[in-house]
């Protein structure tokens, strides 16, 4: 099963570059954008264990509601959410807000979103290797961030991120 810290140790691998040389523009570019799918796959395994339970990994259903994750969604939900109050569709969870660590991991997979686009599109956008690293630290800390929430906040949160909000 993909593990999301084996993305983030892949991402700090491909910067440690030859002996004799720096890492590559590629190499930049492929750390950020495994940066973001980290955070990306730890919300689909975090949403997934809790909704359909880890201990069903192996079970269609576990694949099939990992693969129900959408990252444009996802990302107007993140946008959102960090916002201060919520917008209205939001009213029925009975928050004003999220708090700031739901915040602060919803800002950065927008972020990382938009990183991980230029990196991986962009022909003309170069990474230096202060981009790339700090791409990593950004997606190990919205990871942490998220595990430091209430359970219960993390699992709206999670839940939106699949289903959105309606108004």
């Amino acid at each position: 099963m993909l593990d999301p810290r084996e993305l983030l140790d892949a991402a700090r691998n491909s910067l440690a570059g030859s002996s004799s040389s720096p890492p590559t523009d590629g190499e930049l570019r492929r750390a950020v954008s495994t940066a973001y799918y980290s955070l990306f796959h730890t919300l689909l395994r975090e949403g997934t264990e809790r909704f359909i339970g880890a201990s069903r990994a192996a079970s269609p259903a576990y694949g099939f509601l990992y693969r129900g994750y959408n990252h444009a969604l996802m990302k107007r939900v993140c946008k959102d959410v960090d916002k201060d109050p919520l917008p209205k569709q939001y009213g029925r969870l009975g928050y004003r807000q999220f708090s700031d660590e739901i915040r602060t991991c919803a800002r950065t997979f927008v972020e990382l979103q938009q990183k991980r686009h230029e990196a991986d599109y962009d022909p003309q956008m170069s990474k230096t290797l202060t981009d790339a690293i700090d791409a990593i630290g950004d997606a190990e800390l919205a990871i942490r961030k998220l595990r430091a929430s209430s359970a219960a906040e993390r699992d709206d949160f999670l839940a939106l991120l699949l289903v959105g909000a309606r108004e």
